[in-house]
């Protein structure tokens, strides 16, 4: 063998290992772990912390999210995601990078399940498409102490399992345990109920989906009903309900865009393959386009240039539909059968409706199971290359290098404003008024949250208050009294790069925006009497 075949076995060899699921599982937790805390993590962090001690009273606490405390039972946490972290908590403590290597299982489940359907649905098993599927911009983002990833991974073991054949009654129950834990850690999965009697016609599989989605509903119920049982009500049923009065025609219109706007990002390498048509022509040229006025955007940060960044995620979305209707239609050299396509579809279909349906707004997050049906139409009727991989890779890792560096944001501006303090030797209470990452890293430096009808200041008093919409502060805002507070010093954030993901990737219409102003601006305020705060609802 001479130099250059070794040279080419060994890459070969590489590309094996490192397309490997535990490899892509192992490399998936590791770029988490360097993430701060952001935007729904406290929450999560917190349920976790409360049943590493109070394992059996799931929902008996208060939590101040939004703007205020309020019951458990009314944020929307279901069990097991909560469960996990409390046992991370007892076991190896609240270290952050170190709960974040906890949540590895998921990662390993998610990478072999994908590993699994590629195998079972493509004719020809594509590494390329592992790895893209993985470590792409559909997925890579998205990893943190949030539910979506979870649940994900375990819905996607669930349909993996059916497909294969693990239909004996053992593998059937414990396929329906899955199915259990995957709808109790996110009800956006509730479409695996529809999606397992069409599995069950497509694959011969009727008696094991029948079986796995009676024991699945059961383990399902069995929770809600020991809930009902504790508190007198079912946390689903709870926001179900809840959720289904507040949703508006507006809400809807928005949640639809948002799914063109995150699709623009989160597909941004489908149309990139071996040898492209006339249309992966067009959306290879949207494509460019959207990097263009991104680049622009960059350069001259306006309000026309933001406008035309989100027309631009919104086209290289619609693009991508089209391209994924034209992947189903024209026939394909690496889909087992037809009836793969069709199973394909429906469930495509079946994630696109419980998107639009159950969520209150847009957020890439919410994508993820479209994303991926979406990767595996497109992966089975198209041929990708080194250059798909490339583009998804570095797309992937850019927006998580882009969010890491947004959501730092939070604790380096709360250890500032800790610094000045120390440095000048201030004593007395501190409190704050505002969520996401902040809410987290205050409470680490010991600041207290201000509570309507609650709080009351001492003379010597400190007050940070966010000034603008990020943090997060719900509906209300705190009225800046002249005569009790004593406006101290003011801080923002240094850095000029024009560019965000929060919140807009979490609870917007596109996922990467124009930053047209400091990240984060907050003002420090001095106590000088007695006083209650007082509130007004935000503009």
């Amino acid at each position: 063998m001479g130099i250059k075949d070794r040279m080419s076995n060994s890459r070969m060899q590489l590309a094996g290992f490192l397309s490997h699921p535990l490899a892509l599982a192992v490399l998936l937790t590791a770029i988490n772990a360097s993430k701060p805390v952001l935007i729904d993590d406290p929450a999560y962090l917190a349920f976790a912390l409360h049943l590493s001690v109070h394992p059996a009273d799931p929902y008996g606490f208060e939590f101040n999210w939004s703007d205020r405390s309020q019951p458990a039972m009314e944020i929307v946490l279901p069990p097991v995601l909560p469960y996990w972290l409390a046992l991370g908590y007892r076991l190896i403590g609240a270290d952050l990078i170190l709960l974040k290597c906890w949540l590895l299982p998921f990662a390993l489940i998610f990478a072999f399940a994908v590993r699994s359907l590629n195998r079972s649905l493509m004719k020809v098993p594509s590494e390329h498409a592992a790895v893209i599927l993985t470590l792409g911009p559909g997925i890579l983002p998205f990893i943190n102490f949030m539910l979506d990833f979870p649940a994900l991974a375990l819905q996607l073991a669930v349909i993996a399992r059916v497909i294969r054949g693990h239909h004996s009654l053992g593998s059937s129950l414990f396929s329906g345990l899955l199915l259990a834990l995957a709808l109790q850690t996110k009800y956006s999965v509730l479409g695996l109920i529809l999606l397992l009697p069409v599995m069950g016609f497509f694959f011969q599989r009727s008696r094991a989906t029948a079986l796995i989605l009676g024991s699945g509903m059961l383990g399902f119920l069995a929770w809600e009903f020991f809930l009902f049982w504790k508190y007198g009500q079912s946390h689903f049923l709870f926001h179900t309900f809840g959720y289904a009065k507040a949703a508006t025609a507006g809400s809807k219109i928005s949640v639809a865009i948002g799914l063109l706007g995150h699709l623009g990002l989160m597909t941004f390498w489908a149309g990139f393959t071996g040898r492209p048509t006339i249309l992966q022509r067009i959306v290879i040229v949207i494509r460019v386009v959207l990097v263009v006025v991104l680049i622009a955007s960059l350069m001259n940060p306006t309000a026309l240039m933001s406008q035309l960044l989100s027309l631009a995620w919104v086209s290289s979305g619609a693009a991508t539909l089209v391209l994924v209707a034209f992947a189903f239609g024209s026939g394909s050299s690496n889909m087992k059968l037809d009836r793969t396509k069709w199973f394909l579809l429906i469930w495509l279909v079946i994630e696109i409706a419980v998107y639009l349906t159950i969520s209150p707004f847009p957020a890439a997050r919410r994508l993820l199971g479209i994303t991926f049906v979406m990767g595996l139409i497109i992966a089975s009727s198209m041929e990708l290359s080194r250059l798909t991989t490339v583009i998804a890779l570095s797309v992937g890792l850019l927006v998580t290098v882009l969010d890491r560096w947004d959501a730092k944001a939070e604790p380096e501006m709360i250890r500032e404003v800790s610094v000045h303090l120390r440095e000048n030797c201030a004593s007395g209470r501190k409190f704050t008024f505002g969520h996401w990452g902040w809410q987290y890293y205050s409470a680490i430096e010991g600041y207290e949250e201000i509570e309507p009808n609650v709080t009351v200041w001492k003379p010597g008093d400190w007050i940070l208050l966010p000034v603008g919409d990020r943090p997060d502060s719900g509906m209300l805002e705190i009225e800046k009294d002249p005569e009790s507070m004593e406006l101290v010093k003011t801080f923002q954030s240094e850095d000029q790069f024009p560019l965000r993901t929060i919140s807009s990737l979490y609870a917007g219409r596109t996922p990467i925006q124009l930053n047209e102003k400091p990240r984060i601006r907050c003002a420090l305020y001095r106590i000088t009497r007695e006083s209650r705060p007082r509130f007004r609802l935000q503009d």
